[in-house]
């Protein structure tokens, strides 16, 4: 006949009891990692083509978001986004923004301009942002993008500008702080 082990106690070196594992092991999952250490990456991919035309107010860029719920309020969150695009007729600043949940938590301005005009004319841009964010909370967040130009009529914006070819990436990767 076969004896149990059973699992959740183990016996004393001395053989005279047993010690309760339940107890030494809980200890374990409440441990705090290094300071630097990654604690969770979550990834976002989208092909949704965003566009702005003719306007100067920034628009969020569609799926182009990821979210994240950090497991301690002293954790900082890296994001890092990168995404094709395109400008016809944008002749001053590109704007980038990152936002945290409605807040912009980074703005960048002058990601790249195309010196042509005319509606056929097109120019590359990437979209590439990285940014170390020090939230301060243990809640779900949700990090966006917003993009525009300083120009009106005549300019053409997009993100991910060939729907279903061109992936646009964002990670946010939690860091023990």
């Amino acid at each position: 006949m076969a004896s149990k082990i059973k699992v959740d106690q183990i016996q004393t070196a001395d053989g005279t009891g047993t010690i309760a594992l339940q107890n030494q092991l809980s200890g374990l999952a409440s441990a705090s990692m290094p300071t630097g250490s990654v604690l969770q990456v979550v990834q976002n991919t989208t092909t949704t083509s965003t566009a702005v035309t003719n306007s100067t107010t920034l628009t969020v860029a569609t799926d182009l978001n990821v979210t994240i719920t950090p497991s301690s309020a002293s954790s900082k969150i890296l994001v890092m986004m990168n995404c094709g695009g395109m400008s016809s007729g944008v002749t001053n600043s590109i704007q980038l923004d990152m936002l945290r949940d409605s807040t912009t938590v980074v703005s960048r301005p002058r990601q790249g301009y195309n010196s042509g005009t005319g509606s056929n004319m097109w120019t590359s841009v990437p979209f590439v942002m990285s940014y170390l964010d020090s939230p301060s909370t243990t809640s779900a967040i949700t990090y966006s993008f917003k993009f525009g130009t300083g120009a009106g009529s005549g300019t053409s914006l997009q993100i991910n500008p060939s729907s279903g070819t061109n992936d646009g990436i964002v990670i946010a990767m939690e860091i023990a702080g």
